[in-house]
């Protein structure tokens, strides 16, 4: 029974499916009960039989001072691991996956991502789901259908609810899969990795900044990183706060996402932009800077409303707080 035990409990750390989970407690406790039935008859072959009862009484207690000890320090870990952070050091990007309850048959909550290009970032995944554990593969393709694949990311698959938080070395610019490898069919998302541009970080119904600067005659990029969860945002710009003259404008998108809008070439000029969602809190100043000719104002300095090429994932920007 002790041997049993000793090979059962290790095995309750790595056991990833609940069919298999009660069977093997039911071993445990079977042999847990068995061996309390014969810490009488132990305590009198060690100590003899003339003060058995008085023996096994304090034995019996420094066994429930040894479980309260044990519950104690499970308990301290239990804590300790609830957030699995990366080491402290400079503020990194941060790219978001999201993993609700169910993932293991409706995949994960956040299927795209972006991270920034040769540079490191920081892989938050927030898994919510307590009924199977998940965890985030970076590859270079799908290696269920790409035998060259090549593993570039991989932790233990942990369940939720739970945020780990990992440091990713820097990755060329290109496209990759992620994966969770407990469940590689149903749990997938694609990751790219490119030149971020100007980025505007969304939480808790504010911007992380209230300028854009923008290069002046010549198209651009603004990213916006919607960090609050179920909340839409965006990022409108217009030629003033008369919100008279859209330049860039795109229907919200909830988060955790990013959403990568194309700015087309615009004179040198201050413009506006805002959330169309939240526009008394969440507004800020574009700059253009550089060429010629007038800029924003009544007389406009942009074009017609141009497309974005939208996601459904989460890149971080690094940022102070509050737009606006």
């Amino acid at each position: 029974m002790v041997l049993l035990s000793a090979v059962a409990l290790p095995l309750l750390g790595r056991i990833d499916s609940l069919l298999l989970l009660w069977p093997l407690l039911f071993v445990i406790y079977y042999c847990y009960g068995t061996q309390l039935s014969l810490y009488a008859s132990t305590t009198a072959d060690f100590f003899g039989a003339k003060n058995v009862g008085t023996n096994y009484g304090l034995v019996f207690l420094a066994w429930g001072a040894a479980g309260i000890a044990m519950l104690a320090g499970g308990l301290a870990l239990f804590v300790a691991e609830r957030e699995e952070r990366a080491p402290e050091g400079p503020e990194l990007p941060v790219v978001r996956i999201l993993a609700e309850v169910g993932a293991a048959t409706d995949g994960y909550a956040t299927t795209t991502v972006t991270a920034p290009v040769d540079e490191p970032f920081l892989l938050e995944f927030d898994n919510q789901d307590d009924t199977a554990p998940h965890n985030v593969v970076i590859a270079t393709a799908d290696p269920q259908e790409d035998a060259q694949a090549e593993i570039l990311f991989e932790r233990e698959a942990f369940l939720g609810p739970r945020v780990a938080e990992w440091e990713i070395e820097p990755l060329a610019e290109g496209g990759y899969f992620f994966f969770c490898s407990v469940h590689p069919t149903t749990m997938t998302g694609t990751l790219t990795a490119q030149a971020l541009g100007n980025v505007v970080a969304a939480q808790d119904l504010a911007f992380d900044t209230d300028e854009l600067i923008l290069p002046a005659d010549t198209p651009s990029e603004v990213v916006m990183d919607n960090r609050d969860v179920g909340i839409p945002h965006n990022v409108s710009i217009y030629t003033d706060d008369s919100l008279a003259d859209p330049i860039v404008k795109e229907d919200p998108t909830p988060g955790p996402a990013t959403v990568t809008y194309e700015v087309p070439a615009l004179e040198a000029g201050t413009y506006f932009f805002h959330c169309d969602v939240h526009p008394t809190t969440m507004f800020g100043t574009v700059t253009v800077e550089g060429g010629g000719g007038g800029g924003g104002g009544d007389d406009g300095g942009g074009e017609a409303a141009t497309g974005t090429t939208g996601a459904t994932g989460a890149t971080g920007a690094t940022g102070a707080t509050g737009g606006g």
